[in-house]
């Protein structure tokens, strides 16, 4: 079950949770544009902005992300 943002910023959401969510949209968008999948997450959680402080997490989880294979 994904946890709305709410009052966290995205580097307060667990890397595990930000993985899975990045990881559902990189199944259907592919990893050739890591933006595209990261740009995807931030809507998933009310954003729309990728600016480096939105980035950061998301560039921390993505190897996780990468690793998830469903």
């Amino acid at each position: 079950m994904l946890r709305e943002l709410g009052p966290r910023d995205l580097d307060e959401v667990p890397p595990l949770e930000l993985a899975t969510v990045m990881a559902a949209h990189a199944r259907l968008l592919g990893w050739s544009d890591p933006d595209a999948v990261y740009r995807a997450t931030l809507q998933t959680y009310g954003r729309k902005l990728l600016t480096g402080a939105a980035a950061a997490p998301m560039a921390a989880a993505e190897e996780l992300a990468r690793s998830m294979r469903h």
